[in-house]
């Protein structure tokens, strides 16, 4: 075994002497390891397979760097409470969840408020849940080629994106078809508001009129009362 702990956490972290029967053995040391971590979240890579499904020092790696996440056991990246820690702190950490946590709401709901691509990691229903989709496209405007057919042409949805549609150095980031279709659906929508402005200005310039008219007969009448 290395002569200090210090030592053995340096050798972990260079990711050194595999071959050596000691480095099996500090790898598998949770002090150790748990230690090592704390500096280096690649530390968990060289971890043994034991370490790897240790809640502590799972949770240790994935606080530092979301990126660990990948080198947790399946029974982990299972684990709601790790699995929050993780996106919490990079939401593309949601690509190694289990199933059944990409599809839960509460979990890629936080993944996409820290990075909207994380919808792409998201189940189909909740790239169809409109919060969910929201809040990935209003973290980053090209998380829309995630969403679900339907919210893709959603009024809220595009407006959030408005500057990611509209503005030349992101087209890249979409297909040529699907942003001329976006762009025409929005400004539509756009034209549509502003119809109904136009519409709802009249409106009101009417029933200026009309109290305007009201008043002006109520006067002629009350003069027309004095007279007689």
């Amino acid at each position: 075994m290395y002569k200090t702990k210090e030592m053995a956490i340096k050798q972990l972290l260079r990711g050194k002497n595999f071959c050596l029967k000691e480095f099996d053995l500090f790898r598998n040391n949770k002090e150790i390891v748990l230690a090592a971590v704390k500096q280096d979240f690649i530390a968990l890579l060289y971890a043994s397979d034991e370490i790897k499904n240790d809640k502590e020092v799972v949770l240790e790696a994935v606080k530092q760097k979301g990126y660990a996440f990948k080198y947790a056991s399946e029974r982990l990246q299972d684990d709601k409470e790790v699995v929050l820690v993780a996106v919490e702190q990079d939401g593309l950490a949601l690509v190694w969840a289990s199933k059944r946590l990409q599809d839960d709401k509460e979990v890629v709901l936080e993944a996409v408020k820290q990075n909207g691509n994380a919808l792409g990691h998201g189940s189909e229903r909740l790239q169809d849940d409109k919060e969910v989709v929201l809040a990935a496209v209003k973290q980053k405007g090209w998380a829309l080629n995630y969403a679900s057919d339907s919210l893709k042409n959603d009024k809220d949805i595009l407006n959030a994106a408005r500057e990611y549609l509209i503005n030349d150095k992101w087209v890249g980031s979409f297909r040529e078809d699907f942003l001329f279709k976006a762009k025409e659906t929005l400004f539509q929508y756009d034209r549509e508001d502003r119809e109904k402005e136009l519409l709802f200005k009249l409106a009101e310039l009417n029933k200026l009129q009309e109290q305007h008219q009201n008043s002006h007969q109520a006067k002629v009448e009350v003069r027309t009362k004095r007279k007689v």
